[in-house]
């Protein structure tokens, strides 16, 4: 039995063809392989740090007490005392001088804060209930002197 010569030809063809199969000749494809997914976006950058509350406990509350010039300020310094408060939350602290102004610092594991602010900036510390410590006012020297208030 001889075969046809178009039959024998067919593969031939469906190569020439573009069809990779003979199957793909007579009009069926093979399947196509699942697109590739995008590579997920990076991750976000992690939040900043927070800042560490360091300051010992038991130094949250009000204090209340005033400046008092120090003893070496220059004679053109006024006035000679000036009533303040604080209050500390949190590992922070923020005095307020009313009208002359008010200064904001961190307190340390060792109870210390620099403190800085509008007109006015120092050190202070932490002792018991005693918040005492230096600032400046201008070019004015005065000692801080506040106690904690009862209850807070």
């Amino acid at each position: 039995m001889s075969r046809h010569p178009l039959i024998l030809a067919l593969p031939a063809m469906a190569l020439l063809a573009g069809c990779s199969t003979v199957e793909g000749w007579f009009g069926r494809e093979p399947p196509r392989p699942a697109p590739v997914a995008a590579p997920a976006p990076p991750a976000p950058p992690p939040p900043p740090a927070t800042q560490l509350n360091l300051a010992p406990a038991g130094l949250d509350g009000r204090y209340a007490g005033t400046l008092r010039l120090a003893r070496d300020a220059a004679r053109t310094c006024r006035p000679a005392s000036i009533p303040t408060s604080a209050t500390v939350a949190n590992g922070q602290v923020a005095m307020n001088l009313g009208r002359f102004g008010s200064a904001e610092g961190t307190i340390g594991s060792d109870a210390g804060a620099n403190l800085t602010g509008t007109e006015l900036a120092g050190q202070v510390s932490f002792s018991g209930n005693r918040l005492r410590g230096q600032v400046q006012r201008g070019t004015c020297p005065y000692e801080v002197r506040l106690m904690k208030r009862a209850g807070r």
